[in-house]
This record gives structure tokens, sequence and C-alpha cells, in this order.
């Protein structure tokens, strides 16, 4: 409660004239307060707290990418195709843009947007009736099946709008077309990393490829014969860099080049498959541009070596457990074969279990292939790829093959992704998503994947339910993948100090952060109290266990150039639905303690709702507010209650805090069941213990005061 406390003794200004004096004076006054205790902190039940609210939120953003599906599933049922379409849309590049080009032929698609910065979207300027269009480079953004497509999801936008209003924490929604186009809400003007040069394609983002196909086991056989020379080869190379692009953390890839012989292109990769985190296809990368050795063509190829190289590695590596468990697939690049190694796919693959999907380099083609044969007698897909751009706008066809079993099955998933940089400009996200299916009965036998719909869930958001308050000096928290990798992480040093993006940055791992002090020490030397080393933390967590260890480790300040060794304990559990887990640190010798300030709202609310005297949240907003005008008190931006408020009517600090103290006395001191309870009566004691500050400041300093 909000009551009058005894006279403070006073302080001789004189003596305390900096803002240390000003931490004591306040120390004090928490010292004689009487109705506060020291409670010790149960971890389990804290972090288990904290994982509920997020899975609740999270699961909210999936229950929004469900409605962009139905919404759009029905638009493609309901949708006539029309060869002679002219439907026009709001282009993302080409909105509010100027041309002197006469005749303007995409003056149909070059419209005004009404855009107004938003700070929720670090104040981009945006339009949250419309969803605005970006169309990659490599696309005609007039063609014929695009504008289709387009226009059977029209009704989209009015999805976007209304889960927008239910959830206003929501950021981008968006629906990545199989014809390339990307329909993003609110809508904006896009503006291309480089300049004049939008490289961006939908169809190669981590979100698309992970929701349109499963994991997969995938092993690459590029022709490295005497023809392969020119043009051919340098296609073929990039075609693998392409390829590799496309597959994930869940994906396990090899490259191998083909003659006479086979050869690993990465020797550190030889007789394995490897998980395709972004260090590993680095690697394969590189080899592929090596000097020494060089990628030379010569001699013959003998497919029938590389095929059932090929077969036998997929076999071996699925024997260990280790692999996707899912779909396996073999690709070929080729200028031409000179067989079809029929009999080595009738004995290694009688049931077309793995898939093969052709690619062939050049233009110099008579007629059907064998590369053709190869892929239709494997239940594949036969590209073409005559230039480099063919590699961009054709490299994804092998998704909506390996989709199909899933589409026709009907087989809806929800996919979370790791982490990655926004393209479109809100620092760290990861996204949900969800694929699209074309739903009319005439195509249901081919298996027509429309695209993918998702959502994107900033890191910021999902600080926002670990508050520091609540974990204490030197506590903190994280968050990671089911591969170990770090969703979010306050060591995690993402940005170069030009700001630009690290490379690999969502492919560090957990072990590589908590550095454990015994990782190299015998356990027999350890002390009673157990202490674990980073990377059995990180197996745990994996494993999607609930628990707690303690660890000691090696902390980094000073710009990293200094360590000290703290022994903290470690709180963690999966967070359900999702591959995340996550977890807490909390300093074993000081973090073991919380304070339980009065409550003014009640601690165990009836009707799920707290409730508090009128009068006194009144006197509570007098004491944070003064008079009334807001910017005046500076209240940290943390999640206080979560309020459904209309996209129009949002608040953030002081404004948020008013707004919910506004709303309770109006309902008879019912506080939202929305809102954390503890953290509110928090706030409003911690406001009532420093009310003196303004005052004994002006003492201090006169009435310029310090800001």
């Amino acid at each position: 409660m909000l009551m009058e406390k005894k006279q403070q003794p006073k302080i001789n200004p004189r003596d305390l004239n900096d803002y240390s004096a000003a931490a004591l004076n306040v120390g004090m006054q928490y010292g004689s307060e009487q109705n506060i205790e020291i409670l010790p902190v149960n971890g389990e039940d804290l972090v288990q707290s904290m994982a509920n609210q997020m899975q609740t939120m999270l699961q909210d953003k999936a229950k929004a990418v469900e409605r962009i599906v139905q919404s759009a599933e029905e638009g493609f049922l309901n949708h006539d195709y029309d060869n002679a379409t002219e439907f026009t849309y709001y282009n993302a590049i080409l909105v509010n843009t100027n041309t002197t080009v006469d005749p303007d032929l995409e003056k149909d698609i070059r419209k005004e947007l009404d855009v107004t910065p938003d700070s929720h979207f670090d104040n981009i300027p945006i339009n949250t009736t419309i969803a605005t269009i970006q169309v990659p480079t490599n696309v005609y953004n007039q063609g014929i099946e695009l504008l289709n497509s387009i226009e059977a999801t029209v009704l989209l936008d009015e999805t976007y709008h209304e889960n927008y209003q239910n959830d206003p924490t929501l950021t981008w929604q968006y629906f990545g077309s199989r014809t390339g186009y990307f329909r993003v809400y609110p809508g904006y003007r896009w503006i291309p990393p480089i300049e004049d040069l939008d490289l961006y394609d939908c169809r190669v983002r981590g979100w698309y490829v992970e929701g349109a196909t499963s994991p997969k086991d995938v092993v690459i056989l590029v022709d490295m014969s005497g023809s392969m020379t020119g043009l051919y080869v340098e296609i073929a190379k990039y075609a693998i860099k392409k390829i590799l692009d496309t597959f994930g953390d869940n994906d396990f890839v090899n490259v191998i080049s083909f003659n006479e012989t086979t050869k690993f292109i990465q020797p550190c990769f030889n007789d394995t498959l490897v998980q395709a985190t972004s260090d590993n296809k680095n690697l394969i990368k590189d080899a592929l541009t090596r000097s020494v050795p060089k990628l030379e063509p010569y001699g013959m190829a003998d497919l029938s070596k590389a095929v059932r190289h090929a077969f036998n590695l997929l076999s071996d590596f699925n024997s260990t457990n280790r692999g996707s468990g899912c779909n396996q697939a073999i690709m070929i690049i080729s200028d031409m074969l000179t067989e079809t190694a029929e009999d080595v796919f009738g004995e290694l693959n009688p049931n077309q279990t793995v898939r093969v999907f052709t690619y062939q380099t050049g233009r110099e083609v008579d007629g059907p292939t064998n590369l053709i044969k190869v892929a239709c007698e494997n239940r594949g897909y036969y590209t073409r790829l005559a230039t480099i751009s063919d590699v961009e706008e054709h490299v994804t066809s092998y998704l909506h093959v390996l989709s199909r079993p899933m589409v026709n099955k009907r087989l809806r998933k929800t996919v979370w992704s790791s982490v990655y940089w926004d393209a479109l400009g809100l620092g760290l996200t990861c996204s949900v998503s969800q694929p699209v299916f074309n739903v009319k009965n005439e195509t249901m036998d081919k298996g027509i994947l429309e695209g993918v719909a998702g959502c994107d869930v900033p890191i910021n958001e999902l600080k926002k339910f670990t508050p520091p308050f609540k974990l204490g000096v030197n506590g903190y928290s994280f968050a990671i993948t089911n591969n170990g990798y770090i969703l979010y992480h306050p060591e995690l040093r993402y940005l170069h100090t030009d700001g630009t993006v690290k490379p690999n940055y969502n492919s560090v791992d957990l072990a590589e952060l908590e550095l454990s002090d015994t990782d190299d020490v015998d356990s027999s030397k350890w002390s009673s109290a157990h202490l674990v080393s980073g990377k059995e933390l990180r197996d745990e967590m994996v494993d999607r266990l609930s628990g707690s260890v303690t660890m000691e480790i090696k902390h980094m300040f000073n710009d990293m150039k200094r360590v000290s060794i703290r022994r903290s304990k470690y709180y963690f559990t999966p967070l359900h639905d999702t591959p995340y887990s996550l977890g807490i640190s909390l300093p074993e010798s000081y973090a073991n303690k919380h304070l339980e300030t009065p409550a003014l709202f009640d601690q165990e609310p009836s009707d799920n709702q707290s409730s508090a005297d009128v009068c006194e949240i009144q006197q509570a907003a007098r004491l944070l507010f003064g008079d009334g005008t807001l910017g005046q008190t500076i209240i940290a931006n943390w999640l206080y209650c979560k309020i459904n408020y209309s996209s129009s009517e949002r608040y953030e600090g002081e404004e948020h805090v008013a707004r919910f103290l506004q709303d309770a006395a109006k309902k008879e001191g019912k506080l939202s069941s929305t809102c954390d309870t503890v953290m509110v009566n928090h706030l409003i004691f911690d406001a009532n213990v420093t009310r003196f500050m303004p005052d004994y400041w002006k003492l201090v300093y006169g009435e310029a005061l310090p800001r």
C-alpha cells in the first residue's frame, strides 16, 4: 500500500554533492522501510514463469500465421486464372517514385502510397492498410503468372490488418510466392541494400526454404570432366553456391566432383555429410574457388562410379542416425551425360526413395538428354542453366518437388527459424512460417505449393519477458535453438564496430559463449558442489530438458581486456511447440535473494484480476507523474502489461504505465489480467521510496537540475 512514512534524517547537502551521495540517500530510504522482506529466489519457478509468457506470445504469432495461410489458400481456391490479366499492385520498389523514361512501361505499378513513420517499426514510414509487393530483379514484375498469383492473394491485406489490430506487438507479416514476389505488411517503400540493385529473393531465405520442405540429406555431384570448361564450369560453381544457400541448419550436405574418379570438394569433409551451417557451407564455397589445389576439368565422366559413391555415402550416414531422418536427394550438375547409370539406380534406388535432380549447364542441347531421363526415372526434376542469370531464377526448383508429398497429404507444419538479421531493418529477429497449398480438387494430384506465409518475432520482443529487475545484478537470460545455436545472449557480439553484421553471427554455439573455467579440469578435482562445463549445459538444453546446473564461467570485461571467474547458477527449460530453449544465469553468491515489496495490487487476484483501492491507484499515478504531465518521469520500457490497444494507440514507457493505471482506476481498481502484478507493485513502491529525490536534487543543485 502507499502510505506516509516517518520523517527521514536530514543530510547535509555539502557532504553529499554528487550522484554517489544520491545513491546512498536512496539506499537509506530503502533501509528504513518497514514493510519489505528479503526472500530466496526460486530459479526453477522464475525461468518457468518467463518461459510460459514467451510460449504464449510465440503461439499468438503462430496463430496469426495460420490465419494468413487460411486466407491465402482461400484466395487461390477462388481465383480463376486469367491469361490476359492487367491486374495492378503496389510495387514496393516503385511506390512514391518518379521516372523520366517515356513511355513508362511500369506506370501502372508505380503508385503513390501514404506512409507515416512508426516507432514500432524503428520509425520506418509505413502504411498499415496496404501491403506492398517486392519482386526480385530476375523476375518480370508484370508477368502473367505473377500477376495472377498477386491477384489471388489480394485479400491478405485485410487479414494482415486484422492480425495487427488483434496483436499490435506484431511486426512484419508476409507471404512469399513460388513465382518470386514477396507481399509484406505493413506496406512501405523497399530500399535495396545496394543502390539500384535488388538481390533479395524470398525463395532462398531460410524461413521460406524450411517452410517449403522438410529436413533433407543431399549429395551434390558436379561433373569435372574435360568438356566442363569455360562458362560451363563457372555456371556449375555458381549453382552449387546458390543451392547451398537454400540449405538450413537442419539439413546435411556434401559436394563431390567426378570424372574417372570421385573427389570431395572440401577434403575436411571426406566420407561424410555435414550439417549445413553457415561455417560449413562457406568452407565448401571456398573450396570451389581455391587456387591450390585448383578444381580443373579433365578426363571422361564416369557417372556410374559417382552415383554409387553418392548412394553409399547417404546409406552410411543414415545408419549413424545423425542425419535429417527425412528426405534424401542426389543433385547432378553437368553439361551432358554419355550414360544414365540405369543399372546402378535400379540396384540402389529401386523404389525411387532418393530423388535425383539434374542441372544442365550451357546452351548446346539437341532434343531429350540423359540428364532429363535420369531425373524423370528417379522422381526428380530437370533444370536448364544456360546462363548465370538462370541460376538465380531456377535454383529453387527442387524445393517444390520435395514438397509434393507434404502438399498431397496436407501435412501442415509450423517452422521456427534460427536468428537472422532482418532485411527490413528491425535488427535481430526470428520468424515463424507455414506452407501455403493449392487446395483446388483439379490440382490435388500435382501437389502445388503456392508459397510460404510467415511473420517476424524481433528478439527484443522476446527479451521483454526477462526484465533485468527479475534477474538482478549480473543476472541475464539467453535462448538457443535445437542445434545449440544462440538465439540471443548478452555476449553475442554480432556487429562490427562500423555497424555491419559479422559473418556467421547466427551459427554461434552456446558453448562458445559460456566459457567454463572447468572445461580443462579433471572433474575429480571439483568441489563438492558439482560444476559442469558449457558443453554439458548446452547438451542438456538441446535435449529439451528442464533443470539447473552450477558453472564457474570466465567473464570478460573492459573491452575484453580482462577476465574474472564467476560462479553462477543456471536454470533452463524448453519453450514448448518451438525448437527453442530458455535459460537464465544468476550469480550464486549474491543473486539468490529478492526484494518482496508491499503490494498495492493483490498478489493473488480473484477472477484472474488483481485489484486495489481507486484512491491509492490515483495516489500512485501522482507519485509517478506529479501533475499528470508525461515526460517528467523516465520509466524503463518493460512489458508491465500486454494490453492489446489498437495499432493507432500504441503506448510505450511512461505512456504505457499511465494508460494501464488509468484503465484500472476506471474499472473500480481492477488491474488488467495481462499485467505483471509483481512488476507493477515494484514500480509503484520504488516511486514511493524515491519521491523525495526531486526536492533533494533542488536542494543540492538549485533549480538547474542535472540531466
